[in-house]
């Protein structure tokens, strides 16, 4: 017997009064009330027990990972797992995740030239560097100097550091 509303139903009564108020809805099973009943009496309520396996890794953490990078470019992943004091391997599937955004970005700014201006110079940076390691991946695209003229043809990285790519004897 269960208490709904006033009065005490039985686990039948339970399930033609769920197909009553939800006929959008698949009938629940008399198992199905007898399961529910069974686990607010043991428990007091019938919330999800917490999953099993590893936590994910909150927003904030994904953020300051980022930020990290940001500050410093030349960081490694040892070195803001161990700022942050989460793993390598967090860090790393961060990383990975911003990189293919990134990448899906630069593809759709192949096709909108509204996109380009939205970018920040850090991030044609980072073009820079993905264009020069994934070109499969990263289109070529028209990049506007400082002056806000478009570039042929974007630089590499060596080249835009400045270095050469003489070969020493």
């Amino acid at each position: 017997m269960i208490g709904v509303g006033d009065r005490m139903r039985t686990q039948q009564e339970v399930c033609r009064l769920f197909h009553e108020m939800h006929p959008d809805r698949e009938p629940v099973s008399q198992s199905t009330v007898s399961r529910i009943e069974r686990k607010y009496r043991e428990l007091g309520h019938v919330r999800d027990a917490p999953r099993q396996g590893r936590p994910k890794i909150n927003e904030n953490v994904q953020q300051d990972v980022i930020l990290s990078a940001l500050e410093n470019p030349h960081c490694t992943v040892r070195q803001v797992s161990r700022d942050l004091n989460i793993g390598k391997s967090s860090v790393s599937n961060i990383f990975k995740k911003d990189i293919c955004l990134l990448i899906l970005i630069l593809n759709a700014a192949q096709h909108s030239l509204t996109i380009l201006p939205l970018l920040e110079p850090h991030t044609i940076r980072h073009y820079l560097y993905l264009r020069d390691t994934m070109t499969q991946y990263v289109p070529v695209l028209s990049l506007p100097d400082s002056n806000g003229n478009v570039i042929a043809r974007p630089m590499s990285v060596p080249e835009s550091l400045g270095i050469s790519k003489q070969r020493h004897p």
